[in-house]
């Protein structure tokens, strides 16, 4: 699924092979201009997110508070950067045979992240906070906003990474450069947020971009990341899609390239390895094949589920 918001229109390059072969979409940009969104929880795939706004203390002492021992501490400060009091406490289960529940314990991070990046288009930086939480298998950013007044969280994102095993936080939050023609000092950035999910034999990761625009946080971009079945023992198709800005008909945009593949994992053949590993997985791809679409072909894909295949 693909889908840029919003986009002018006009005429779009879609580039497309055969199996395993990387397909090209070229996306052109409108500023972060349009309806304002909704100040309530809404879903991009399995990422959940909330923008009702949150007056905040300073990003380090809320980060200090998040690290406290204490969890009356501790747990007002999850709730300042958007958990819910459900997400924020742990069932606590006696150690007894047969096992019961003992009572619930405040949620204890063993990561938590403070970042300053300038999402916007000015040179103001805002902040970012990610917080990880092993034992309940989640994942959280808020992004604050600095005002006359202080600080304020203007959204909050969280994400159940069980089907993530290695760097959980690095896999769901990242910051990419930002589409622009020219240089920028600071470095302007989007705000990437994957998410997984999925059941048995079927993995799917959704990926969002996020630009502030004011003192609003608005999606720009979002798609799915990673899709694999398996359906069958080892019998697995797979696809994978990642985005880099470039400069398109001389305005900021970006590259969404797609790839498409099938095989078996086991043991000794590496496919497993290296579907994992992007530098190795794309030994696989080979040349594409492209030329002019109309613009329907992207709504195609936009609305496509991930097994149809597009035909331009």
């Amino acid at each position: 699924m693909v889908k840029r918001q919003p986009m002018r229109s006009g005429p779009f390059t879609f580039c497309r092979g055969a199996l395993r072969v990387p397909a090209l979409l070229l996306l052109v940009p409108l500023a972060a201009h349009g309806q304002t969104a909704p100040a309530f929880e809404e879903e991009v795939g399995y990422l959940g997110v909330r923008r009702d706004r949150v007056a905040w203390p300073t990003p380090e002492s809320l980060v200090a508070q998040l690290r406290s021992p204490i969890d009356q501490v501790r747990l007002k400060a999850l709730l300042l950067i958007g958990v819910t009091e459900e997400q924020a406490h742990h069932t606590v289960w006696a150690q007894v045979s047969p096992t019961k529940v003992f009572g619930q314990g405040v949620a204890t991070p063993d990561r938590v992240q403070l970042t300053y990046a300038a999402l916007g288009s000015d040179a103001a930086q805002q902040v970012i906070i990610a917080v990880q939480d092993s034992e309940g298998q989640m994942t959280y950013v808020a992004v604050g906003v600095a005002s006359p007044r202080g600080w304020e969280r203007v959204a909050a994102f969280y994400s159940w990474c069980k089907y993530e095993a290695n760097d959980a936080l690095g896999q769901f939050f990242q910051l990419h450069p930002a589409p622009q023609r020219g240089p920028a000092t600071p470095p302007r950035y989007e705000l990437v947020l994957r998410a997984s999910g999925g059941g048995t034999g079927i993995y799917t990761q959704h990926e969002a971009h996020f630009r502030l625009y004011q003192v609003e946080l608005r999606r720009v971009l979002s798609f799915v990341s990673e899709f694999r079945s398996c359906p069958l023992a080892n019998e697995c198709t797979f696809e994978k899609r990642w985005f880099s800005p470039a400069v398109v008909h001389g305005q900021a945009g970006g590259v969404l390239v797609e790839s498409r593949g099938r095989g078996r994992y086991t043991a000794g053949n590496g496919l497993g390895i290296e579907a994992s590993i992007r530098a190795l997985e794309n030994r696989h791809l080979g040349p594409a094949t492209c030329g002019s679409t109309p613009r329907q072909a992207l709504r195609s894909l936009a609305n496509s589920r991930a097994d149809e295949e597009i035909k331009p």
